[in-house]
Protein backbone atom coordinates (compact mmCIF):
# COMPACT_ATOMS: atom_id res chain seq x y z
CA UNK A 1 0.00 0.00 0.00
CA UNK A 2 1.27 3.60 -0.81
CA UNK A 3 0.47 6.89 0.78
CA UNK A 4 -2.42 9.17 -0.18
CA UNK A 5 -0.95 12.02 -2.70
CA UNK A 6 -1.06 15.40 -1.60
CA UNK A 7 -3.11 18.30 -3.53
CA UNK A 8 -0.54 20.88 -4.86
CA UNK A 9 -1.44 24.70 -3.77
CA UNK A 10 -0.65 27.31 -5.37
CA UNK A 11 -0.01 30.23 -4.01
CA UNK A 12 -1.70 33.29 -5.82
CA UNK A 13 0.53 36.58 -5.79
CA UNK A 14 -1.52 39.80 -5.13
CA UNK A 15 -0.72 42.31 -8.10
CA UNK A 16 0.18 45.89 -6.43
CA UNK A 17 -2.30 48.42 -6.45
CA UNK A 18 -2.45 51.16 -9.14
CA UNK A 19 -4.38 53.94 -6.66
CA UNK A 20 -2.51 54.59 -3.06
CA UNK A 21 -4.24 56.94 0.03
CA UNK A 22 -3.14 60.66 -0.01
CA UNK A 23 -2.55 61.29 3.90
CA UNK A 24 -3.93 65.06 3.30
CA UNK A 25 -6.99 64.30 2.20
CA UNK A 26 -7.24 60.70 3.29
CA UNK A 27 -8.96 59.70 -0.31
CA UNK A 28 -7.33 56.45 -2.19
CA UNK A 29 -6.89 59.00 -5.35
CA UNK A 30 -3.18 58.93 -5.54
CA UNK A 31 -1.06 58.14 -8.99
CA UNK A 32 1.89 57.12 -10.04
CA UNK A 33 2.93 58.08 -13.85
CA UNK A 34 6.40 57.57 -15.27
CA UNK A 35 7.23 60.21 -17.16
CA UNK A 36 10.77 60.02 -18.77
CA UNK A 37 13.50 57.12 -18.64
CA UNK A 38 14.33 57.88 -14.66
CA UNK A 39 11.48 60.29 -13.32
CA UNK A 40 7.99 59.80 -12.37
CA UNK A 41 5.10 62.18 -11.19
CA UNK A 42 2.95 60.78 -8.30
CA UNK A 43 0.33 63.15 -7.87
CA UNK A 44 -3.40 63.02 -5.58
CA UNK A 45 -6.25 63.83 -7.95
CA UNK A 46 -8.26 65.10 -5.17
CA UNK A 47 -6.48 67.95 -3.59
CA UNK A 48 -3.88 68.57 -6.65
CA UNK A 49 -0.60 67.41 -4.38
CA UNK A 50 2.36 66.49 -6.91
CA UNK A 51 6.06 65.86 -7.14
CA UNK A 52 8.79 64.53 -9.56
CA UNK A 53 10.60 61.72 -7.70
CA UNK A 54 13.69 59.61 -9.56
CA UNK A 55 12.79 56.47 -10.71
CA UNK A 56 15.34 53.75 -10.65
CA UNK A 57 15.43 50.27 -12.98
CA UNK A 58 14.29 48.28 -9.70
CA UNK A 59 11.34 50.60 -8.71
CA UNK A 60 7.78 49.85 -8.27
CA UNK A 61 4.85 51.99 -8.28
CA UNK A 62 5.44 51.71 -4.58
CA UNK A 63 9.01 52.82 -4.05
CA UNK A 64 7.59 56.30 -5.89
CA UNK A 65 4.56 56.47 -3.80
CA UNK A 66 7.00 56.17 -0.75
CA UNK A 67 9.05 58.83 -1.58
CA UNK A 68 6.40 61.18 -2.36
CA UNK A 69 4.59 60.26 1.12
CA UNK A 70 7.90 61.08 3.23
CA UNK A 71 7.34 64.33 1.52
CA UNK A 72 4.10 65.03 2.08
CA UNK A 73 4.47 63.94 5.72
CA UNK A 74 7.54 66.15 6.37
CA UNK A 75 10.36 63.73 6.71
CA UNK A 76 12.04 64.40 3.30
CA UNK A 77 11.96 67.99 1.60
CA UNK A 78 11.61 68.67 -1.96
CA UNK A 79 15.59 70.09 -2.42
CA UNK A 80 16.46 66.43 -1.41
CA UNK A 81 14.21 64.83 -3.63
CA UNK A 82 15.02 67.51 -6.36
CA UNK A 83 18.81 66.82 -5.95
CA UNK A 84 18.17 62.53 -6.19
CA UNK A 85 15.97 63.47 -9.55
CA UNK A 86 19.14 65.49 -10.48
CA UNK A 87 21.60 62.54 -10.02
CA UNK A 88 19.94 59.95 -11.55
CA UNK A 89 19.37 62.15 -14.88
CA UNK A 90 23.12 62.76 -14.86
CA UNK A 91 23.81 59.14 -13.97
CA UNK A 92 21.60 58.08 -17.65
CA UNK A 93 23.58 60.63 -19.40
CA UNK A 94 26.51 59.20 -18.59
CA UNK A 95 25.56 55.71 -19.28
CA UNK A 96 24.17 56.99 -22.46
CA UNK A 97 27.49 58.63 -23.56
CA UNK A 98 29.12 55.59 -22.66
CA UNK A 99 31.13 57.43 -20.13
CA UNK A 100 32.07 54.58 -17.29
CA UNK A 101 30.61 55.16 -13.85
CA UNK A 102 32.28 56.23 -10.88
CA UNK A 103 34.62 53.89 -9.06
CA UNK A 104 32.77 51.72 -6.30
CA UNK A 105 33.81 51.66 -2.99
CA UNK A 106 37.61 50.31 -2.28
CA UNK A 107 38.70 50.80 -5.86
CA UNK A 108 41.41 53.38 -6.93
CA UNK A 109 40.47 55.29 -10.18
CA UNK A 110 42.53 54.32 -13.00
CA UNK A 111 44.22 57.43 -14.91
CA UNK A 112 43.94 57.52 -18.79
CA UNK A 113 46.95 57.69 -18.87
CA UNK A 114 48.26 54.01 -16.85
CA UNK A 115 47.80 51.11 -18.42
CA UNK A 116 46.46 48.19 -16.68
CA UNK A 117 48.87 44.95 -16.61
CA UNK A 118 46.67 41.97 -16.10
Amino acid sequence: MGRKRRKIIKRQSKPFPRLFVCPICNLQSVTVTKERLHTATVSCSSCGNSLEVPWYRSFMPVDAYSIWYDVVTGRKTRDMIAKEVEEALTTYRREEEGESAEPLEGEAPVDEGEKQIS
